[in-house]
């Protein structure tokens, strides 16, 4: 009976230093004696509010994202196939195309990457600072943005870019208001919408170049362009080159200049 007891004490003892350790993860009692490679998986910085050790707490992260992008790009896929190869033969095969493929992996990896490196790099910069200080999230962002959107294709990374920079500039305009000095308007995103429409419409009439593909794609759908507006576009595009010739702008030997 009393073997029960003892046996039963030294493992509620040794569930209570489980805890505390869990809880605090520098907390350890003198004759437990944890290796090191348990410390540096258990350590937690005291700036960390989440319930993980931050090693686990990076790998948490990087798994979730690595999910939820792999499914998205393959949720993608998968409604188009319902849509066009439903009746197709082969649509075991296509299906398995559809679900298991590199362009959902890369996805998968690209958002993955991101939020590892950012939980990773905002980790390591607390544990030498000893600090949480807000340079830390700003240099976490750029190397996890410039690290990990290497994975994704040449032609789809101007779409990220185009996406965050209006985020940007709507975080910015929502600083000027918090701090007081700018008045929020209602005609303010009509304005900035306005302006930055202004630009595009400009460079998809007059310098296409200028513009992805995908985003001239866009515009003639919605605009509803024919072949007609396809012609005065091209001969805006020659004026415009016109004159930079002209100008001695740019230097174009194929290209005649008339007076």
């Amino acid at each position: 009976m009393s073997l029960v007891r003892k046996h039963s004490a030294e493992e509620e003892e040794e569930s209570s230093l489980f805890r505390l350790s869990r809880q605090n993860p520098g907390y350890y009692d003198e004759d437990s004696k944890p290796s090191i490679l348990r410390k540096i998986y258990e350590y937690r910085t005291p700036y960390d509010k989440s319930d993980y050790s931050c090693i686990e707490n990076v790998a948490r992260g990087t798994v979730k994202s690595f999910a939820i992008g792999y499914s998205v790009k393959a949720a993608v896929f998968l409604f188009k196939f319902l849509v066009t190869a439903l009746k197709s033969p082969n649509r075991g095969k296509k299906l398995l195309e559809v679900l298991f493929n590199q362009e959902n992996l890369r996805f998968g990896l690209f958002l993955g990457l991101f939020t590892g490196i950012l939980k990773m790099a905002i980790s390591i910069m607390r544990i030498i600072t000893r600090s949480s200080h807000g340079s830390h999230y700003f240099i976490a962002g750029f190397l996890g943005a410039y690290l990990s959107l290497f994975l994704l294709p040449k032609g789809s990374r101007s779409i990220w870019v185009f996406f965050l920079l209006a985020r940007a500039f709507d975080s910015c305009y929502n600083h000027l208001v918090n701090k007081g000095k700018l008045k929020k308007r209602s005609w303010h995103y009509v304005l900035l919408f306005a302006l930055m429409n202004t630009f595009t419409v400009y460079c998809y009439v007059g310098e296409s170049y200028l513009i992805p593909p995908s985003i001239e794609k866009f515009y003639t759908m919605v605009m509803n362009s024919d072949c007609n507006d396809k012609i005065i576009r091209q001969l805006f595009f020659e004026m415009a080159r016109r004159r930079l010739v002209k100008s001695n702008a740019i230097e174009d030997a194929c290209l005649p200049i008339t007076s």
